[in-house]
């Protein structure tokens, strides 16, 4: 039985059950079982602290989460200190964002108790998002040299290794999870994003493929993994395929299927974003956002759950800065302070995309920075973007090692990211060396550019084909 505190012992074997499925990867059963741990014990806090993690590791409802950590910190004054770290660790990770208690509270736990894992594994994810990735390598490896380490803290090594470029010893680590958990999703997961990264693009895709097949029926991993294929197929430039995969994973998403009017939305900004990013469609990206915006969909929903700040930034792509600033006006009449500040890093990026849209482009850079501040470990987030406004400003130099920052970062999870960007640096990289002249260079990202759509759809081959006639040009065959 696990270590924790509740009038039921009942209640106790079915948080113990609901520790060892969610180690499995089944969620659902995992959020299951806990309830009726709490419905045979209404005091356990440790049930509802364990709820919110779940809830969080599997992309459920944000209040329901953030309500189950608030009902384990209204608990904590007659818990062990052990618990009541756990409490307060968790309440402020989720509820407050207040980094520095949610340290403290863990720090305060590990002088007690050195092997504790539950505050070794979330320590560790605390310093990864601080990019200590070094020191979160240590304190994980700490846990698994204990003995019994949870899933999630192999999951946490991978990463941490992979983000220092640790690519072996990240494998390994891969290898001891599948032996130690084999019928857990993350593997399969690890496996799909080690191949990616070292460039097996092909067998990433396959096993995908499989990956699918096998969770059909698990509505939150099939999502997920729509996701990922409508992911793989972007990067390919197969915009149909894509599409395909879109609906399946909106389809599948348990918030849309009570409430079809955030899907209607979701899917008019995604075809948007197409329509601007790989098509350079400016106006059909405008037709499109003109009509959304008008819709009873738009304005039926409440002001706090409309789409406001991707429909401002792809005001800004579309070249429409002044429907931009009547939208945003409106986004900060309708939606209170309190709600704004919680999306600091989507203000950051609206306001740089609007300096981009004016002619400021250093501007913009500064504010992508401050964008990605309020994500310390996200470290491909707005490399793309901070290079395009330098190649804007008329700064080579910068651009380029942007551009380069961003293809040559150690991030196991990237699939989603070079869907959008891998494409989009190596053409602007090549242009870029082109221009001062570094020949073998601009032929390396040019080609690396040729190689992710050679078999896009029809309507991308022109931009295949004028890239391979810079490359011909490069090559002395144009002459």
């Amino acid at each position: 039985l696990e270590n924790v505190t509740t009038s039921s012992m009942e209640a106790l074997r079915i948080y113990t059950r609901a520790e060892a499925v969610n180690n499995e990867g089944d969620t659902d059963l995992a959020i299951s079982l806990l309830e009726d741990a709490i419905a045979l014990d209404s005091l356990f806090a440790m049930a509802y602290r364990k709820l919110g993690v779940v809830l969080g590791n599997s992309f459920g409802d944000p209040e329901r989460r953030d309500s189950a950590y608030a009902r384990a910190y209204a608990l904590r004054d007659n818990l062990p200190d052990r618990e009541r770290y756990w409490a307060e660790a968790g309440y402020h990770n989720s509820v407050t964002d207040d980094d520095e208690a949610v340290v403290n509270a863990y720090r305060t736990v590990l002088e007690k108790y050195p092997d504790d894992r539950v505050a070794l594994n979330n320590l560790a994810i605390q310093y990864r998002n601080q990019n200590r990735y070094a020191e979160s390598v240590e304190l994980l490896q700490r846990s698994v040299d204990a003995g019994n380490a949870p899933a999630v803290t192999y999951q946490g090594l991978i990463n941490s290794h992979a983000r220092l470029g640790d690519w072996d010893v990240a494998k390994t680590v891969w290898r001891l999870m599948a032996e130690e958990y084999p019928d857990n999703p993350s593997v399969d997961w690890h496996q799909i994003n080690l191949a990616w990264v070292a460039g097996e693009r092909d067998s990433a895709r396959s096993m995908q493929e499989t990956s699918m097949l096998q969770h059909r029926s698990t509505g939150r991993l099939y999502e997920l993994g729509a996701g990922t294929m409508r992911n793989m197929a972007l990067f390919d430039g197969k915009l149909g395929e894509s599409w395909r995969w879109h609906t399946v994973q909106l389809d599948a998403r348990p918030d849309f299927a009570a409430d079809r009017r955030p899907a209607e939305l979701q899917r008019a900004l995604d075809q948007v974003e197409v329509d601007a990013w790989f098509l350079g469609n400016a106006e059909a990206a405008l037709e499109r956002l003109d009509a959304m915006v008008a819709s009873d969909t738009f304005m039926d929903i409440p002001a706090d759950e409309r789409p406001y700040v991707m429909t401002v930034m792809n005001y800004l792509w579309a070249g429409r800065p002044d429907r931009a600033r009547a939208l945003r006006a409106e986004y900060e009449a309708e939606v209170d302070s309190a709600t704004r500040a919680d999306r600091t890093r989507g203000e950051f990026q609206m306001d740089a995309q609007a300096a981009v849209a004016d002619g400021r482009p250093l501007d913009a850079v500064a504010l992508y920075r401050k964008s990605r501040d309020e994500r310390p470990g996200c470290a491909l987030c707005d490399l793309v973007e901070i290079g395009s406004a330098f190649e804007q400003a008329g700064q080579a130099d910068s651009a380029i090692a942007y551009y380069e920052q961003y293809i040559n970062t150690p991030n196991l999870f990237r699939i989603g990211s070079d869907a959008w960007g891998w494409p989009a640096a190596h053409r602007r990289l090549g242009a870029l060396y082109q221009e001062r002249g570094e020949t073998q260079l601009a032929l390396e990202r040019y080609s690396e550019f040729v190689e992710a759509w050679q078999d896009a759809d029809t309507e991308l081959q022109p931009q295949v084909e004028e890239v391979r006639g810079r490359m011909a040009e490069l090559a002395g065959e144009g002459e």
